[in-house]
């Protein structure tokens, strides 16, 4: 993760390795049931292509967001639990 992050403003990718297991996942959000922190304030990046006019316009839904923002998760129980809450006491199968 850099200092900051281009972010699609409706989706926020996981990295899953080969074996499926989890090989990281960055939080960006509030507790169960909240909505996600308001992003509108981070500023647009440019579009990597120029247009006809020669100018890079800012990227359509995307914000750079501060890695600061975000929450490293460890495992997906991490995940389930920033979703739902507590996670009940699973019995071994």
């Amino acid at each position: 993760m850099t200092d900051r992050n281009s972010t699609h403003s409706t989706l926020r990718e996981r990295i899953v390795e080969p074996g499926l297991e989890m090989a990281s996942f960055f939080w960006f959000g509030g507790s169960p049931g909240e909505p996600l922190p308001p992003i509108a304030e981070y500023h647009a990046p440019l579009r990597a292509t120029h247009n006809r006019l020669g100018e890079r316009p800012p990227r359509q839904n995307h914000r750079l967001i501060p890695a600061a923002k975000f929450r490293a998760m460890d495992s997906l129980d991490d995940v389930l639990e920033a979703l739902f809450g507590a996670l009940p006491d699973a019995e071994p199968v």
